[in-house]
């Protein structure tokens, strides 16, 4: 779940390699393959870029 400005924070997944999956409703799902590393430097910024269902091209998301 997101807060109200749609930021959340991933708490409580172990290190290593996952598929993390957004989805909202009337939207195409956006997944990625993504590796938890909770001892990183820095904190990255995950985008979900959400396009709505039904068009040739679906959601991704972008790691910055």
């Amino acid at each position: 779940m997101t807060d109200e400005n749609g930021r959340f924070e991933l708490k409580g997944i172990p290190d290593g390699n996952c598929r993390l999956v957004i989805k909202y409703d009337a939207f195409c799902p956006a997944n990625a393959k993504a590796r938890i590393d909770r001892h990183a430097s820095t904190k990255k910024t995950l985008i979900a870029h959400m396009r709505p269902g039904g068009i040739d091209t679906c959601s991704y998301l972008e790691l910055k």
